[in-house]
Formats: structure tokens, C-alpha cells, sequence
């Protein structure tokens, strides 16, 4: 499965976001920094995500961000929803130029591989909130995200 840049980088800024001080939004400067990535490309990220409702911005003195609602309610699957991710995997097209009518409709059952494999990819991300991967302040991985892995 291929993600786009927008949906890995919009999942990287909302787990920074995540690990910032609540009280209070982070500039555009610091999140771009810290996800390295440029100002410009941030603010589009970021947009997006307002448009979704994950973040609010505030353009007090200097422009920053801050989640829409606590961490452990946004999870990874609506991050990437809010990019039109993961695109399903059964749209893909496969080579049949040489294959006859009878060949083609046999192949269908791939079509069902691929729905089930984005059924259990959409499934995880939907079990995985921005708490489960966000760094503590300890700097030690959660304990429920890495449950999950084992």
C-alpha cells in the first residue's frame, strides 16, 4: 500500500501536535521544523485538517495550531480520511489485453483479496488514536499501541 506524502506528514504533525502543550497552539514554524517539512507545505496540511475538523488554528500574533479534541478520540484512519487515504486497493487495474471474457471474470476473486486486505488495513487504523502513538513526556512508547503489535 502506498500513502501519500499529505497523509503521512498529516499523521506526523497531529502525533507532534499530540505531545504539545494543549493550552496552547503550536506555531506553524515549530511543527514544520519538527516533521521537516517546508512552512508553505504545513499550512496546506494543516488546512486540510481544519477542514476536517481534527485542528483549530489561531492567528493570534503568530500562526499555530492545536487539536480539535482530545488525542485518544482521533484516530490514524480519520487522519487519512481527511486525505482521501488509503485509496482502495481494489480499484486497481489489472493487464487483460490478453486474456479472453471467461480469463477476465475468473480474476475477479482477486478483487475480493484486495477488499479484505483494506477492510483489515482501514480496521487497524481505526483501532490506532493519536494517545496510542504520541510520545509521552517520559519519552517510553505506549504501553497500549505497542500491546497491540505483540
Amino acid at each position: 500500500m502506498k500513502i501519500s506524502s499529505s497523509a503521512y506528514f498529516g499523521v506526523e504533525s497531529l502525533v507532534r501536535l499530540a505531545a504539545y502543550d494543549a493550552m496552547r497552539p503550536c506555531p506553524t514554524e515549530l511543527l514544520a521544523h519538527s516533521v521537516g517539512c517546508s512552512v508553505s507545505f504545513t499550512e496546506q496540511l494543516m488546512a486540510e485538517l481544519c477542514v476536517a475538523g481534527l485542528v483549530k488554528g489561531t492567528w493570534q500574533r503568530r500562526r499555530g495550531y492545536y487539536l480539535s479534541k482530545p488525542p485518544h478520540r482521533i484516530t490514524v484512519a480519520e487522519v487519512f480520511r481527511a486525505f482521501g487515504e488509503p485509496h482502495t486497493l481494489a480499484d486497481r487495474r489489472f493487464a487483460s489485453g490478453d486474456m479472453s471474457d471467461p480469463e477476465i471474470d475468473d480474476l475477479g476473486g482477486t478483487n475480493l483479496l484486495w477488499e479484505s486486505l483494506n477492510g483489515s488495513i482501514l480496521l487497524f487504523l481505526e483501532s490506532v488514536s493519536l494517545a496510542d502513538i504520541a510520545p509521552p513526556a517520559d519519552g517510553a512508547p505506549s504501553e497500549s499501541f505497542d500491546a497491540q503489535l505483540h
